[in-house]
């Protein structure tokens, strides 16, 4: 059986290798090498020549598939882009809200002969309400790859779905596929979605759907909730996956006793599957699951790692760009540290803390669910926190407590979601009596989240670089401790030891941090901006948008913060509103304590974001402070914070405030967009002079840092946000004139985070 764990893994591993290192067209040459060496091999005899041929099949066929793939979804794709076209397209799932606009995914056949799934975006209001298996005809304005933000090495490939596009006519209904009973399980995720949101309030519906149906859109708009979960170490909880489909199957078993169980089981967990959005983490469980039934029948025990491999060749046979999705590599990292780790942990655990003298239900708690649920936790976080790390930013420290406070609720509330629904469908007075019994626990899981994500020091954060140097010096320890265990029978212990006392010390340096650093902080959030002043009990920022980037800017910066021990900020200041300056702001509240907003009188909010943004001041406490003709001064704590009046002329970019952040003797210029003209009338109001840092305005264009500008400040650093973005920024003119004054460049697509430490 392990024969088949070889040539899957070898074929996922080409799979990867091809999604995040090799170029595109050097896949059929790695292809060709491996299938040769193969065949070459059939001529050798020697003791692990099944195993290497093995090896060697599966990367020749995990690349060829890969190539495939690349010849059917990604050139089909490329001529696509950026082009206008009437389409007629099958819809594959119900319209959901996206931001300000609604999306429905819907398949295209390509002269390859294969489908390619269309993500639409509607923001007119076109799209009818429509269900899966309909077949409509359209006018679609398709994305390019720098309008997605997306190339196809990302999450629309790993979902499987093409390219973007924009609706410009409203469909016209055609008919009906002949699959389109198919969808059946999506109509019946709908309907368990519209139930629960008639039986629970809105933050208890939100988690009870994600652990329902996978359905995370809701728990991800609230921002507070999901932030608490993810900090907190539960939001695995939150995503469909082996644990839910265990609960189903523990559920058949108490019904109908393990044989039939196992035949009940099989058809259920498909329909579930397709349910919950048939997820990467979903149908390894499910696949698993139905393997073990087939070898609990054929009277077989299971090889866990073969289990494990088979539903992974499957899914990346089927779809080569899944080996991307989120879902899959955290699904897989910790079902992978479950079966290699677990099972020794565990016995350590009972070796190492045996009650000898106690009564049987004691030893069954302590055996049976805190040594279980601690090596579990363990286990599945030894490959799992690396991801979390990258992907989330944060560490979380006290995960396996929140688990052990809070698991034993989430089996209650998947099981008596479901009746509720049920008992709702039947009877609706019925069905919310049941939901009332069931939102005690749910809620009990949500206080569980928010206890522990708001304790101090719960999580580290990586915007802090010296979380990642203790992240990597925690797995060489534990490594290298692991090695030497057999030479050195304490290693283990001294390892833990290490790693704690480390943690130790990384936790007083960063709480030394925070009483004693003085930064001013350009972050990396895209083509946008987003400044930061920090000092040790005070923060002021600027601005917060940002395009182009896979995460939302108010997470960059309320990840910042966080990392450097603060949970609240003085004051935000919007320079204007155009969405790479402000489409992270309502985020941003969600997550930081932001004393007062301030923005300009007469602003333009063409990108529409004021109402939101209003709306979320009040929802969170934030006063609002408007800047009209006069100049406005402010002071937080030692943060001097200077703001000039908007120009009354030209576009929402001319009429932008710009701010003066002032620490000691350190001053930072921020003028957002504003171009030449507004910057004339700025010289013409202010002394600038002595300006040490200049962040440069409007991500470089050659329209704004006029010479006249850059003769005025004495500046020496001048710092760029930008990201990836279609009109050139920043310009080489800017980039000359900038050099022409002597002015040290940094860039935020080139550098990250530009910090500059301001000494005392």
């Amino acid at each position: 059986m392990r024969k088949l764990a070889i040539f899957s893994f070898s074929f996922a591993a080409a799979t990867l290798a091809s999604y995040y290192v090799l170029p595109a067209d050097k896949l059929v040459l790695f292809c060709g090498f491996f299938a040769f060496l193969a065949l070459g091999l059939l001529f050798f005899k020697f003791k692990a020549k099944a195993y290497i041929l093995l090896l060697s099949f599966g990367l020749a066929l995990g690349f060829a598939r890969f190539a495939l793939q690349n010849e059917t979804l990604l050139k089909p794709v490329s001529f696509l882009r950026g082009n206008t076209a009437a389409v007629q397209a099958t819809v594959t799932d119900y319209k959901r809200q996206s931001g300000k606009a609604t999306r429905t995914d819907v398949t295209i056949p390509s002269y390859a002969g294969a489908k390619i799934t269309v993500r639409i975006y509607d923001y007119g209001g076109l799209m009818p309400d429509l269900l899966p298996g309909d077949i409509i005809s359209c006018e679609l304005k398709f994305g390019t790859q720098n309008s997605d933000s997306l190339s196809l090495s990302d999450r629309y490939s790993s979902q499987n779905v093409g390219i973007s596009a924009k609706l410009i006519s409203k469909p016209e209904l055609c008919g009906k596929s002949g699959l389109a009973f198919l969808y059946f399980p999506k109509a019946i995720a709908r309907g368990v979605s519209e139930m629960v949101d008639i039986i629970y309030k809105p933050e208890t519906a939100a988690l009870v759907k994600a652990l329902l149906i996978g359905d995370a859109e809701d728990l991800n708009n609230s921002s507070d909730l999901s932030y608490s979960l993810s900090v907190s170490g539960l939001r695995h909880i939150a995503a469909v996956s082996g644990l839910h489909v265990s609960f189903i199957y523990v559920f058949l078993l108490l019904l109908f006793g393990k044989r039939r169980a196992g035949i009940v089981a099989v058809p259920l967990v498909i329909v579930f599957s397709l349910m919950s959005g048939f997820s990467a983490s979903v149908i390894r469980a499910s696949v698993m699951l139905i393997l073990i039934i087939i070898a609990s029948f054929l009277g077989r025990e299971p090889d866990g790692i073969t289990t494990l491999s088979f539903p992974l060749l499957l899914m990346l046979f089927i779809n080569p760009y899944s080996v991307g999705s989120l879902s899959l590599q955290l699904s897989y990292a910790a079902m992978a540290g479950v079966i290699l780790f677990s099972p020794r942990i565990y016995d350590y655990l009972c070796s190492r803390f045996e009650i000898k003298n106690g009564s049987a239900w004691l030893k069954r708690f302590l055996h049976g669910y805190v040594f279980a649920g601690v090596s579990g936790s363990l286990a599945a976080s030894f490959f799992t926190v690396p991801l979390v790390a990258v992907y989330f930013g944060h560490i979380s420290l006290l995960s396996i407590f929140s688990n052990l406070a809070a698991i034993w609720a989430v089996s209650l509330t998947f099981v008596g979601g479901y009746l509720s629904v049920i008992f709702g469908a039947l009877f609706l007075p019925l069905g919310k009596a049941m939901g009332i019994l069931v939102s005690l626990f749910a809620d009990f899981i949500i206080l569980c989240s928010k206890f522990f994500a708001n304790l101090p020091y719960s999580a580290l954060y990586t915007a802090n670089i010296a979380a990642v140097y203790w992240l990597i010096f925690f797995y060489a320890v534990i490594i290298i401790a692991y090695l030497l265990r057999r030479k050195i029978k304490s290693a283990l212990n001294l390892g833990a030891f290490a790693v704690f006392l480390s943690l130790v010390l990384l936790l007083a340096f960063i709480r030394y941090e925070e009483q004693n650093t003085k930064s001013v902080n350009v972050l990396n959030v895209g083509q946008g901006l987003c400044v930061v002043a920090s000092s040790p009990s005070h923060a002021v920022i600027v601005d917060c948008g940002g395009v182009g980037f896979m995460k939302n800017a108010g997470d960059i910066a309320s990840a910042f913060l966080l990392g450097h021990g603060k949970k609240a900020a003085d004051m935000l200041v919007l320079t204007h509103l155009h969405a790479d300056h402000a489409n992270g702001v309502i985020r941003l509240l969600s997550l930081v304590s932001v004393n007062t907003l301030v923005l300009s009188a007469d602003t333009d909010d063409s990108d529409g974001l004021l109402a939101e943004i209003i709306s979320a001041c009040e929802k969170y406490g934030t006063h609002i402070y408007y800047i009209g003709e006069n100049n406005a001064s402010a002071n937080a704590g030692d943060i001097a914070v200077k703001m000039y009046s908007p120009a009354d002329f030209g576009d929402n970019n001319e009429r932008g405030i710009v701010v003066r952040l002032s620490m000691g003797e350190y001053d930072t210029l921020i003028t957002g967009d504003i171009g030449m003209a507004a910057e004339r009338r700025l010289l013409s109001r202010a002394s600038l002079d002595g300006t040490e840092m200049l962040v440069v305005g409007h991500h470089g264009s050659r329209y704004s840092s006029s010479d006249e500008l850059l003769s005025a400040l004495g500046f020496k650093l001048a710092a760029i946000s930008v990201g990836n973005n279609s009109y050139g920024h920043p310009t080489d003119e800017v980039l000359h004139r900038l050099k022409s004054f002597g002015a040290e460049i940094l860039r935020t697509d080139l550098h990250g985070n530009i910090m500059v430490r301001i000494k005392n």
